[in-house]
């Protein structure tokens, strides 16, 4: 079975500072400036995942590109899986 974090943007698509990360009905922030990688959001996101015990299973950017072809702004959904699973 697939997991799914759900990522709040602006309505462009973009992470932003008040940008969120929700699964399974508990929400976190996405930090404004990640440890290593400072404001790149993809970094912002993969430590928000770690932070609560998980992992993107897919490309970052594939699921923004998947996601796009519906997308009415507001947030993405993205695959994860526990930290450390082999993909």
């Amino acid at each position: 079975m697939t997991t799914y974090a759900r990522i709040t943007t602006d309505a462009d698509g973009r992470i932003c500072d008040e940008s969120t990360l929700t699964i399974d009905g508990h929400t976190t922030p996405i930090p404004q400036r990640a440890e290593f990688g400072g404001r790149m959001a993809p970094r912002r996101i993969i430590e928000a995942l770690a932070a609560r015990g998980y992992q993107p299973a897919t490309n970052y950017y594939d699921d923004l590109i998947n996601t796009a072809a519906g997308y009415e702004g507001g947030y993405f959904d993205m695959a994860i899986a526990p930290l450390g699973e082999r993909l």
